[in-house]
């Protein structure tokens, strides 16, 4: 966690050194810019899976199922500097989604290694949903290439945590571990049209469902990454 910790710290600095040095290039070439409003549409690609889980390291006492995350909507503004074939684009958004997970309990039955224990549905156990509630400021920083109308560039976004409501708070041996930033990489294509702005960015968001808290201290192996692909129309003058 310290390392990880230490790697977003570098990499965030790096990123306003490189801004500030690509600002400073821009006042002595040809520019044009353009600050306004963006709205979009995120789908997360991300599957259903399963960890199982030892409150006492001894026999599996639950089974935790990662459901999946709602769509998202953004709504928020951009600055874009283009000169000669290169630009930046920086733009801030607000979004928000929620997770699901179901948690079984095997507790109750004599051999929790048996094949309904780590197979079995809710025909075999009785599970609970829970529901994770997420609101966040995301900051894009694109840099890249553009010829005509037609651009392309990849970049940084930093999800600065606003809200983060669990239902997984109930249980007593549930404890979140979740950061307030999480720094993920976009690839992004674009095309402008007078003032509109269209882009189509895919991000990887190098999280795993599930790695945001623990049950009884223990880390869930939920081994389900989290990306997604987000559609973005702009205007700004």
């Amino acid at each position: 966690m310290k390392y990880h910790h230490h790697f977003q710290t570098r990499i965030l600095n790096k990123l306003v050194f490189l801004t500030f040095l690509g600002l400073l290039f821009t006042q002595q070439s040809f520019s044009q810019t353009r600050f306004g409003v963006k709205t979009g549409y995120t789908n997360y690609l991300t599957k259903s899976a399963s960890a199982l889980h030892s409150a006492d390291n001894l026999t599996y006492s639950h089974r935790v199922d990662y459901l999946g995350q709602s769509n998202s909507k953004t709504v928020g503004l951009y600055y874009r500097k283009q000169f000669n074939f290169l630009f930046t684009e920086v733009s801030l958004n607000y979004t928000s989604f929620n997770r699901s997970f179901k948690l079984y309990e095997f507790e109750d039955f004599e051999n929790p290694f048996s094949q309904p224990a780590t197979t079995g549905g809710p025909e075999e156990f009785t599970g609970l949903t829970y529901r994770e509630f997420y609101q966040n400021l995301d900051i894009s920083i694109i840099g890249g290439y553009q010829r005509n109308n037609l651009s392309i560039g990849v970049g940084p976004v930093l999800h600065r945590s606003v809200s983060h409501d669990s239902q997984l708070s109930q249980l007593d041996f549930y404890k979140s571990t979740k950061k307030p930033l999480d720094v993920g990489f976009q690839f992004v294509v674009g095309y402008s049209l007078g003032p509109m702005q269209f882009n189509l960015n895919f991000e990887n968001l190098f999280l795993k469902a599930g790695d945001h808290f623990t049950l009884h201290n223990s880390d869930l192996k939920i081994n389900q990454s989290i990306n997604a692909i987000k559609f973005e129309v702009g205007i700004g003058f």
